[in-house]
């Protein structure tokens, strides 16, 4: 949980005067929710995480507060090696009074409370005024990646009870057109993962070092990343023809995810186009076999991959450009 000292870093003082950062605290949430709704046209995944968060020893969930009432959220979790930052949200009728950069300097200050060497973050290219924020504040962007959806056909309704329990590949097996399989945490496959990823991957960091896009986290591929990712069933390879390759061998990587009763969302992290849009032809029946509305894939923007994609019939969310920024900044000298 977020100590209730936490302050912005030092720099020129901003936001109201009497705005206070605080931790989140579990009566926040009814304030929290009602604003991140106002502000938000395709939902919002706060409600989703409110508790969790409030409750997390790992990250600090801070509160802007302007004369008691919540008017911004912002959230930093301590783990992977970096500080990721996440959630942040400014009260609509509050925006354009510096708060957000309240909330962003709070945050580097706790990543660096904390120890982290870095700290990176995912923003949205359709939002300019937190894109010029955060890098007022130091952090830049390093990979772009479009987020690519295409409809199922499915209900919510349709989903068996075995994968409302236990997501993709439970009570046994995928269903039989997803070509993918697990890949377990056993040593050999996670140091064979991570040599494939320094070797191959997609998604680079600044310094050239692989990463992971799994759920709504950048993370690095370290070996203990990797084994638990795997651990989760959330790492996946699409095996070789047997006549092209020794046996084993993979044509790609991917980070697979199921978003509750509302997508299959897939993360290419090695291969080539053509496999990714293998892949991506068959999410989409995975994805209704599962009872999803939607099947999802992220890709680097401008990549070939992101072309097939759109050629196939994927396109951007329907209410805003489906791309994204990741940003970093150094916290540690």
């Amino acid at each position: 949980m977020a100590s209730s000292e936490a302050r912005p870093a030092a720099g020129a003082a901003c936001g109201p005067e009497g705005l206070v950062i605080r931790a989140a605290r579990p009566d926040d949430r009814a304030a929290v929710l009602d604003f991140c709704a106002r502000g938000s046209d395709r939902g919002d995944y706060i409600s989703e995480v409110f508790d969790a968060w409030v409750a997390d020893p790992d990250g600090d969930f801070l509160v802007a507060e302007l004369d008691g009432r919540p008017v911004g959220v912002a959230r930093v979790l301590a783990d992977d090696g970096q500080a990721w930052f996440e959630g942040l949200r400014v009260d609509p009728i509050y925006r354009r009074r510096g708060i957000a950069r309240r909330l962003t300097r709070a945050e580097i200050s706790c990543g660096r409370r904390r120890g982290c060497p870095v700290a990176r973050s995912m923003i949205s290219d359709d939002n300019g005024l937190s894109r010029r924020v955060s890098e007022s504040e130091g952090l830049a962007r390093f990979c772009g990646l479009r987020f690519l959806l295409k409809a199922t056909g499915a209900r919510a309704d349709d989903r068996p009870a075995a994968v409302i329990a236990g997501g993709i590949g439970s009570a046994g097996v995928p269903g039989q057109m997803w070509p993918l399989r697990p890949l377990a945490p056993d040593e050999a496959t996670v140091a064979r993962v991570v040599r494939d990823l320094h070797d191959g991957a997609l998604l680079r960091c600044p310094d050239g070092a692989p990463g992971l896009l799994v759920g709504r986290r950048w993370r690095p591929a370290s070996d203990w990343v990797v084994r638990q990712v795997a651990a989760q069933r959330e790492l996946w390879a699409l095996p070789a023809a047997p006549a092209a390759a020794a046996p084993g061998a993979w044509r790609l990587l991917a980070a697979v995810t199921v978003r509750g009763d509302k997508r299959l969302d897939v993360v290419p992290l090695t291969g080539d186009p053509a496999a990714c849009r293998e892949v991506a032809r068959a999410a989409r029946h995975e994805a209704r076999r599962l009872g999803c509305p939607w099947a999802q894939v992220v890709v680097l923007q401008g990549s070939p991959h992101e072309e097939l994609l759109l050629a196939a019939g994927f396109h951007p969310p329907l209410t805003w450009t489906g791309r994204i920024g990741a940003y970093e900044m150094k916290l540690q000298p």
